[in-house]
C-alpha cells in the first residue's frame, strides 16, 4: 500500500495521486506453509481458489515481513498523460518475523561406531561437526537440526529501483467509473538483510522482486517472486547423508534421550514464489464495503499463500 505525501489529497484523481512525485509506502505479508499439490498446471489454476479455502487455518500463517518507506518518482515517466507508469528511487526497512524452531526441526539417526571402529560415515559426520564445536555430540545417538530460538526480527533494510504499470481488470465494455486498475511491478535494490547473512547486518544483499495482477473470480490476486541475495563469497560444504531417525516404527521426537540439537544460523540465499491473495478486498467485501475501483500505484497484497 502507498500513500502520497500531498496535503490536497481530496481534490485528486486516482490518477493524479499516482503521479505525484512523493509517496511514502508499506508492505506487510502473511505467508502460509508450503502446500504440496501434485497436479497438473492448468487444473492448478482452475482449482486455486478451492486449494486456498482447503488450507487449514493452523498453517494459514507461517511467517509475517513488513518493509515501509520512500519512493520518490523519476521526472519524466508517469506524467498525466501516462499515469499508468511510473518509474521511482525507492529506500525502506523493516523485518521478517523468525519461525518457531520447533516448525523447521529434522531428527537423524548418527552414524554409530561398529565393532568399537568408526565407520566412513560417522568420520564425515565428525567433520563436519566436530567434537571441540559441538561438545557431547560423539555420546549423542541422533541430532537433530532446527533454526535458532531467536528474540528478534531479521531486520533489513535497502535502497532500490522499482517500475510500476497499472493494469485493468474489468471487462472492456466497462464504464470508467467501474474500471478497476491494479499495480504490476518490478524491483530492485542493494542493502543489508540478517536472514541471507547469519542473523547479522554485514555485506551487501541484493533484493529481487516482481508482481503481476490477475483475476480469480470477483477477487483480485497476483503471481509474485522475488529472491534474496547476499553477495558476500561462497562456501561450498561436503554434504552429510544421515538417516532418519526411527525408533519401534516411529519417529524420534527432538525431546528424546539421547538427541543432540543443532542450531544454524540462515547464511542462505532465498527465493519465494507463489499466488497472493487481496486479503484486504476479501475483507471489504465480507463487511459489506466496496473495494476502492483503483488501488494506489505500488500497492501490494498483504496475505500470500505459497506453493512448493
Amino acid at each position: 500500500m502507498t500513500r502520497h505525501l500531498s496535503s490536497d489529497s481530496d481534490k485528486l484523481t486516482g490518477s493524479e495521486k499516482s503521479v505525484k512525485r512523493f509517496h511514502w509506502w508499506g508492505n506487510v505479508r502473511l505467508a502460509s506453509y508450503p502446500q504440496t499439490i501434485n497436479a497438473p498446471v492448468g487444473e492448478f489454476v482452475s482449482n486455486l481458489g478451492t486449494s486456498v479455502t482447503d488450507v487449514k487455518v493452523n498453517e494459514l500463517v507461517q511467517s509475517a515481513e513488513f518493509r515501509t518507506g520512500l519512493d520518490v518518482r523519476i521526472p519524466g515517466v508517469g506524467n498525466k498523460d501516462d499515469a499508468a507508469n511510473r518509474l521511482s528511487i525507492f529506500a525502506g526497512f523493516g523485518g521478517v518475523g523468525p519461525l518457531d524452531p520447533k516448525q523447521g526441526v529434522s531428527v537423524f539417526k548418527i552414524p554409530m561406531l561398529e565393532a568399537g571402529t568408526s565407520t566412513t560415515a560417522r568420520n564425515q559426520f565428525l567433520e563436519q561437526y566436530p567434537e571441540r564445536s559441538y561438545p557431547g555430540i560423539t555420546k549423542a545417538t541422533y541430532v537433530a537440526f532446527t533454526s535458532p530460538d531467536r528474540g528478534r526480527f531479521y531486520r533489513q533494510y535497502a535502497p532500490g529501483l522499482r517500475y510500476t504499470q497499472l493494469y485493468d481488470l474489468t471487462e472492456e465494455d466497462a464504464v470508467e467509473s467501474e474500471k478497476v486498475w491494479v499495480p504490476a511491478s518490478v524491483a530492485a535494490s542493494f542493502g543489508q538483510h540478517e536472514l541471507v547473512s547469519g542473523g547479522h547486518l554485514r555485506g551487501i544483499a541484493g533484493n529481487f522482486e516482481a508482481i503481476f495482477p490477475f483475476k480469480l473470480g470477483a477477487a483480485r490476486a497476483y503471481v509474485f517472486g522475488r529472491a534474496v541475495m547476499s553477495f558476500s563469497k561462497n562456501q561450498d560444504r561436503r554434504p552429510v547423508f544421515l538417516d532418519p531417525a526411527i525408533q519401534d516404527n516411529k519417529p524420534v521426537p527432538p525431546s528424546a534421550p539421547g538427541v543432540y540439537v543443532i542450531s544454524t544460523p540462515s547464511n542462505r540465499d532465498v527465493y519465494t514464489m507463489g499466488i497472493g491473495i487481496d486479503a484486504v478486498e476479501i475483507l471489504k467485501t465480507l463487511l459489506g464495503k466496496k473495494p476502492p475501483a483503483t488501488p494506489p500505484a505500488n500497492y501490494h497484497p498483504v496475505q500470500e499463500m505459497t506453493y512448493g
